[in-house]
């Protein structure tokens, strides 16, 4: 027989009933209910604005790009930004970890930089250009000039005395610019007053002319011994056709080439007719 106990089934009841019965705090204030009720009395959403920025909000959710944006903008600042971690070391302590120096600076050394600059330089060939077809317009350049000289010189009138004879050899000086400018070369004064002398003569013409033709088959560098050190052994060159492009390459031992401010370069020996003129005259025929 079971004994039914009344007082205790009550208080099972109450507690029952005790969870069904809604509790009301007179004190407590739900802050987020009451910033949307504030934000909503103010109507911001029923102006034009307001009314502009929901609808481009729903129609390209800015409220997302914005969040992204200033996310992304906080993480670069955290990817770029220098922190600046002090270490306390001493001297003699072994580093537990790298440490990475705040500052970095070169430091080159003059002399070591210039030897090496040089010793690289001395190890790479010079490259010239090699024209083979350049005597042949300073040949056609010789012709024109010669004969135009020549018009002029038998257009002037040479007087027969000496003194006269001077006077007029100062006034052809006044062709000097154009011979030169027909040669593309500078001519000096001594050598210009020589060839009036010798009237422009085909002679001298003759004889210069066989000498770019004996000349044209040597490779000639202009102040050889400024632009190449001496312990060169071999050039480079590249020869370039009539149209001023590269054709090919040659290498040439250093004794092929010619200094052309070195006059024992250039023997004069098989010149013909060369040997009629004076030692002196030979000197400033060759110089023109």
């Amino acid at each position: 027989m079971s004994i039914l106990k009344p007082t205790q089934h009550k208080s099972n009841s109450a507690k029952l009933a005790g969870r069904d019965t809604l509790h009301n705090r007179s004190k407590y204030i739900n802050h987020s209910l009451e910033f949307v009720n504030w934000v909503n009395n103010l109507g911001f959403e029923k102006t034009g604005f307001g009314l502009f920025l929901q609808n481009l909000d729903e129609k390209f959710s800015v409220r997302r790009i914005s969040i992204l944006f200033i996310f992304s903008l906080f993480l670069s600042f955290l990817v770029f930004y220098d922190f600046d971690f002090s270490y306390s070391v001493h001297l003699g302590d072994v580093a537990s970890h790298d440490i990475k120096a705040p500052m970095s600076f070169d430091y080159v050394d003059q002399i070591t930089t210039e030897e090496k600059r040089q010793s690289a330089e001395a190890s790479i060939p010079f490259i010239f250009d090699y024209d083979k077809f350049a005597f042949d317009d300073l040949n056609n350049r010789t012709y024109l000039g010669f004969r135009r000289m020549r018009e002029e010189f038998r257009r002037a009138n040479w007087p027969k005395t000496e003194a006269a004879y001077e006077a007029q050899v100062q006034q052809f000086f006044k062709f000097k610019s154009e011979f030169e400018k027909i040669l593309a070369r500078n001519i000096s004064d001594r050598d210009f007053e020589w060839l009036i002398h010798q009237n422009f003569s085909s002679r001298v013409e003759n004889i210069l002319s066989e000498a770019i033709e004996r000349w044209s088959h040597f490779k000639i560098i202009d102040g050889l011994d400024k632009q190449i050190p001496a312990n060169m052994n071999e050039y480079v060159l590249r020869e370039v056709g009539r149209s001023g492009r590269s054709v090919r390459d040659l290498v040439v031992p250093a004794g092929e080439v010619h200094n052309l401010l070195k006059e024992e370069d250039f023997l004069t020996e098989k010149i013909l007719n060369l040997k009629n003129f004076a030692p002196r005259d030979q000197h400033i025929l060759l110089e023109v």
